[in-house]
């Protein structure tokens, strides 16, 4: 038998700007060996086996194969000559399957618009689809999903303003705005691409057995979450979701993330199983997508850098008027809109990982200033026969508002080299509409 290792790593260097992962690393595995890697936390442990599975590169060093040297360009290079990894966790919650397994419930849908192209959806799908979680819904949730949309479609068609969601469509005629909108067509549409997210990102659809109903009426008669102290009917159809969330994951002895802002459904959930909470989707992607340590702590702390967030900001003001305003109190219009501050609330979080393009997003306070106008109240006169004020005054004034979004960015990075770190993109996560305050009555003393 030849004494050549099967796999020889030498003098492997990995560093992720000013962190060093890998400094000369050396590792073999000799044929019929079984050869265990082991180190405290941060020696570069995964860094070094994500290197020789081709998921990331060295900085400097050689890897062989049966003699041979080799250079992996991706996991696939790594895969044709006999190296696959098989991950053991997710980092992300105590337990592999809470990672694996995640439920979403309909607010998910509503706060990406029903935009299944949207980064968080894309990254959950791509997730899905390399088989590093499995998604979830219950035939009721995928009902409330429907009703939603339905709700909104007939809101947005009744409305006299272009509604954000009309902007996830495929219909020419809702596309150029001319031709008179067809909620039902419409609607038809929208169903059309959840279908296709479900399909894509190959959601499992949980069916809502008889036998999960006698539990969750015993939960509501005894006020348990979520129903609690009020005891809430409204509250059933997540009581139900839940139930059958419950009894999968007992049937398959699993654990499940249970992605959700309801109170009730959090407080159903325990850190002791089977199911765990995550406030909202980007947190629970971040724990996903930033599995590899070293690099998303790398992106972290360089996207904080004085340079890149003044990056950020400036292609924040020139994204932030393309969002949609309205004067939430008075019938009139919002103009010249302009971002002047963003205050951030909240950690970086990670939508999405590679060695090349990563995309990142972080709740913040947005200040800006706005031109309204409105018709001055308490001016004019009544016109009985059309139905309509005329003369009114109109009052013009530049006010100051404040607006909560996440601000979201694509980095580039080449091989998280610091001189390579570019701002490629900004937006704002939330596509809905911001309401704007007028400033009738801001002086009066009793409001």
């Amino acid at each position: 038998m030849s004494d050549t290792p099967l796999i020889d790593a030498r003098g492997i260097v990995r560093h992720f700007g000013h962190v060093q992962a890998l400094q000369g690393a050396d590792f073999s595995v000799g044929r019929g060996e079984i050869v265990g890697l082991v180190g405290d936390n941060g020696a570069g442990k995964s860094t070094l086996i994500r290197i020789l599975s081709g998921t990331d590169r060295p900085d400097d060093g050689a890897i062989f194969v049966n003699g041979q040297e080799v250079h992996f360009g991706g996991p696939q290079d790594a895969r044709a000559v006999g190296i696959e990894t098989v991950y053991q966790d997710l980092a992300l919650a105590p337990d592999l399957d809470a990672a694996a397994n995640v439920f979403l419930d309909a607010q998910v849908f509503v706060e990406a618009n029903f935009n299944y192209k949207s980064p968080r959806l894309t990254a959950v799908t791509n997730l899905a689809r390399a088989g590093r979680i499995r998604v979830f819904l219950t035939s009721i949730t995928l009902r409330e999903i429907r009703a939603n949309i339905t709700e909104t479609v007939e809101r947005a068609v009744a409305s006299a303003r272009p509604e954000p969601i009309l902007r996830n469509l495929t219909l020419p005629q809702v596309r150029v705005m001319f031709e008179p909108l067809d909620p039902t067509e419409i609607e038809q549409d929208l169903l059309t691409l959840l279908e296709e997210f479900l399909a894509r990102a190959e959601v499992s659809v949980l069916r809502v057995e008889e036998k999960t109903l006698m539990p969750v009426v015993d939960n509501y008669f005894m006020r348990l979450p979520p129903f609690g102290s009020g005891k809430n009917k409204a509250e059933f159809p997540d009581a139900i979701a839940i139930e059958t969330l419950r009894d999968w994951c007992k049937i398959h002895s699993k654990t499940m993330a249970v992605i959700t802002r309801d109170k009730g459904v959090r407080a159903a959930c325990s850190q002791d199983g089977p199911l765990y909470h995550f406030e909202d989707l980007p947190r629970y992607l971040d724990g996903v997508s930033s599995d590899n340590e070293a690099l998303s702590r790398f992106i972290r702390e360089t996207i904080q850098l004085p340079e890149n967030s003044a990056k950020i900001f400036e292609n924040a003001k020139l994204a932030f008027p393309n969002l949609g305003f309205f004067l939430s109190d008075q019938d009139g219009d919002v103009e010249n809109v302009e971002l002047k501050k963003i205050e951030y609330d909240g950690a970086i979080e990670i939508i999405s990982l590679s060695l090349y393009e990563t995309i990142v997003e972080r709740p913040a306070t947005l200040t800006f200033t706005a031109d309204i106008s409105y018709p001055e109240p308490g001016t004019g006169y009544y016109d009985r026969e059309e139905d309509i004020m005329l003369l009114q005054e109109m009052r013009e004034v530049r006010v100051t508002r404040r607006a909560h979004r996440s601000v979201a960015a694509r980095v580039w990075c080449a091989d998280a080299k610091p001189n390579s770190f570019t701002i490629q993109d900004v937006w704002f996560e939330d596509e809905r509409d911001i309401a704007v305050r007028s400033d009738y009555e801001e002086d009066w003393p009793y409001k």
